[in-house]
């Protein structure tokens, strides 16, 4: 180091400027957002309202998706630089696993998010400032291509929109829906892809049967959904049998089965099923596949030799055009689901946006058959904001209760979970449940502040 008030050489150009060239001195503002963070570790964060922690939260969960965003552009930035040769390192993320002591894989994983950044910087000026984080951005960047440069970047201010709004799981679909349509020759060779790549191996491994298997997303999704249903009578079954021994006194430990034995057993006992039906008897559909009435009319017209219209600027991203996945959750491509169709492998349910599918009126006070389905169909997960329990091991609940003259019909009902059903109708204090015009849900907790 040099004499007080020389500036070290480290951090500044052959001129004795910032380094960089920056008017203010980007090492400064590092330590001050360090030492910001150092004095609010010092605060006892269990003195404050809880509103006030969770702002806190948000805001911290802002800093942090800025903090790697930048920190991944720096990464960037010393690759280009040759930082990591100064070293004699081969690449530039084996030297900051280095320097970091952090996994290399991570590092890895930063550094390949860090170069696809460079044709789309408005992933990564929303990366820089906070908006979306590590995850959002590696998704955007995955379905980049030169080949759709015009299209994404038309697009990109949606796409953003639907990383700051929607649900992670929901951000996936909407993105992997907009790609299908944006880039349909290299989603065609995706799917070629996971297709070639699907395998079975059962092996002997000493007393036991070790099973693995690779699926393209519809096998996967036929696979899962048939399973979740034998598991789900299986719990059906050993629950009641609880129930008969220990009242209402009975508890997840009183079942017989563990959660794996029980996945394995409901195997067992739907192959046994298959088998018997073996004789060329028409089965019932394995899967249902959720798509609304636009998609489907594009790929009908696709299939018999059209040209449908482009994707629409802004599909929505739950009621509107671009919904095809089981009602399990897996998103599926159209093709893949007009093909299913055609085999006799699954049964569909048409959107035609958020609209009603089925009206019982007041004739029952219970959600059964058909109108249950409807509700499992259109919610899809249990609804309470942030719960993604599948509807099929959700309870169907009123929300203008029946005893205050609610009606039994699909507009006045939604899937819950078992534990947001209890939240919902406790005493003295239940959450509150509202419809919104448009089909959406809104829930505030007991005192009327809205839970996003």
């Amino acid at each position: 180091m040099g004499e007080p008030g020389t500036p070290d050489p480290r951090e500044t150009g052959p001129d004795g400027a910032a380094s960089g060239g920056f008017e203010v001195d980007p090492l400064e503002l590092a330590r001050l957002a360090l030492d910001s963070l150092a004095a609010l570790a010092r605060v006892d964060l269990t003195t404050l309202h809880p509103d006030t922690a969770a702002e806190l939260l948000e805001r911290l969960h802002r800093l942090q998706n800025s903090s790697t965003g930048n920190y991944v552009q720096a990464l960037r930035g010393c690759e280009t630089l040759g930082s990591h040769t100064l070293d004699g390192h081969r690449s530039v993320a084996a030297w900051a696993a280095h320097r970091h002591h952090s996994r290399v894989g991570v590092a890895q994983h930063q550094a390949t998010v860090a170069r696809k950044l460079d044709p789309v910087p408005d992933v990564a000026a929303a990366f820089a400032t906070g908006d979306i984080s590590l995850d959002h951005a590696r998704i955007l960047t995955r379905v980049y291509r030169p080949a759709i440069h015009d299209i994404y970047h038309r697009d990109i201010e949606m796409l953003l929109r639907f990383a700051r709004t929607l649900s992670f799981d929901r951000f996936e679909k909407a993105i992997r829906r907009w790609w299908e349509e944006a880039d349909p020759d290299e989603a065609q060779r995706c799917r070629d892809r996971s297709y070639a790549k699907r395998t079975l191996h059962t092996a002997r491994v000493g007393d036991q049967v070790v099973t693995k298997m690779t699926s393209d997303p519809l096998s996967g999704a036929i696979f899962g959904e048939t399973l979740d249903r034998f598991t789900q009578k299986l719990f059906d079954e050993e629950w009641a049998a609880a129930r008969e021994a220990h009242g209402d006194d009975t508890c997840i430990n009183d079942l017989e089965r563990t959660p794996g034995q029980r996945r394995h057993d409901a195997l067992i006992r739907a192959m046994s099923v298959a088998g018997r039906s073996l004789d060329g008897e028409t089965a019932e559909p394995l899967v249902h596949v959720l798509i609304d009435q636009e998609t489907l009319d594009r790929e009908v017209e696709r299939f018999c030799g059209g040209e449908p219209d482009p994707v629409p600027a802004e599909p929505h991203p739950i009621f509107g055009a671009g919904v095809c996945e089981t009602l399990g959750g897996t998103p599926i491509s159209p093709t893949d689901a007009l093909l299913a169709a055609f085999r006799g492998h699954m049964a569909r349910a048409v959107y035609s946006g958020p609209g009603r599918i089925v009206d019982m009126g007041r004739r029952s006070r219970l959600f059964s058959g058909a109108l249950r389905e409807a509700l499992m169909i259109r919610d899809r997960i249990c609804t309470h904001p942030g719960c993604n329990i599948p509807a099929h091991l959700c309870q169907a609940d009123h929300i203008v209760p029946w005893s205050r003259g609610g009606s039994t019909d699909e507009s006045n009902g939604n899937m819950k979970c078992r534990y947001h059903h209890h939240l919902r109708h406790r005493t003295p204090d239940p959450f509150r449940v509202r419809r919104r015009p448009e089909g959406g849900i809104d829930h505030e907790r007991p005192d009327g502040v809205p839970i996003l």
